[in-house]
């Protein structure tokens, strides 16, 4: 491990493969004192941080529902890597695969690793996990109480599903919903957090404030937005990619040896979600969270 070596690292998400890497990461940790940052850069991101304050100020009500999707078009990656010819006389195999089964090489698993189970958990550790760790820190909770998922392999020949829907249920008493989709780009990733007074629609491009009328039970027609929705309260349109200022925070903190906001155990709290989720797909039963013995229970 890199910080065995004594080296500060920066880790991409998702940090862990399996649930049960997850404590015995933050142990290394902790043992090793070095600095650790996860890639989760919503927590760095200037409107991510005005949309945090949202949530807090109480401005929503009661958040029962909150809305998440991702979708990226992967079809032309896919049909790539088919069709790839890997030198591999420069290729370390065995290496490669790490901790993994040996089996032949693959250029489709090379290529697209993230979606065989053997090497990645699919749509669920790929981009849930930005999803839901803004979510679980707006909302101050890091772990599910249950999960229910489907998801389907209908395009890519992958392991993993291309079109997976994962529902979520909180012990503070509210529900999460993701819908992933690697087979269509449009509208990319997105957060809805529905509350009593208010609705705060979060995405790497921007927000945007609603408050609802307590005295309609649902939001006239907008022609101009061609939406059944308020006025916007508040829209505050992204600047600039968040992942330089998480770069910066992390060059801070190893100056400094404070631990980074997004660290380590941020990042295990977000795989496990992730996890969670995949253990509900897998199994096809609806996946519960021990919380006493930290383990997952499948009904």
């Amino acid at each position: 491990m890199l910080i065995d070596a004594g080296k500060d690292a920066y880790v991409g998400k998702c940090v862990t493969h399996s649930l049960t890497e997850g404590p015995a990461v933050i142990r290394a940790v902790k043992k090793t004192g070095r600095i650790v940052q996860t890639g989760t850069q919503h927590r760095s991101w200037r409107h991510y941080l005005q949309g945090k304050e949202i949530i807090d100020s109480g401005a929503l009500g009661k958040v029962r529902l909150v809305e998440s999707y991702w979708f990226l078009n992967a079809t032309r990656g896919a049909e790539m890597a088919k069709h790839q010819k890997t030198d591999l006389s420069k290729l370390d195999w065995k290496a490669w695969l790490g901790p993994a089964p040996d089996q032949p090489f693959s250029e489709l698993k090379f290529h697209t690793w993230r979606y065989f189970w053997d090497f990645g958990g699919g749509p669920l550790t790929d981009l849930i996990a930005h999803a839901i760790d803004t979510i679980q820190w707006y909302l101050d909770i890091p772990t599910p109480s249950s999960a229910v998922t489907v998801g389907h392999t209908y395009s890519f020949g992958w392991e993993c599903p291309d079109t997976v829907s994962c529902a979520l249920e909180y012990p503070k008493g509210f529900m999460v919903t993701y819908v992933g989709n690697h087979v269509t780009g449009m509208d990319f990733g997105s957060i809805i957090f529905r509350g009593s007074k208010a609705t705060l629609e979060i995405s790497r491009g921007g927000l945007s404030l609603y408050e609802d009328d307590p005295n309609q039970l649902f939001a006239s027609y907008r022609i101009g937005c061609q939406r059944w929705r308020p006025e916007r309260k508040l829209f505050v349109e992204s600047e600039y990619e968040g992942t330089s200022d998480n770069m910066r925070i992390w060059l801070e903190c190893i100056r400094s040896r404070k631990t980074p906001s997004p660290g380590i155990r941020i990042g295990v709290e977000a795989a496990r979600t992730a996890h969670f989720g995949n253990a509900a797909l897998i199994s096809g039963r609806k996946a519960k969270w021990d919380e006493v013995n930290q383990k997952i229970v499948l009904s």
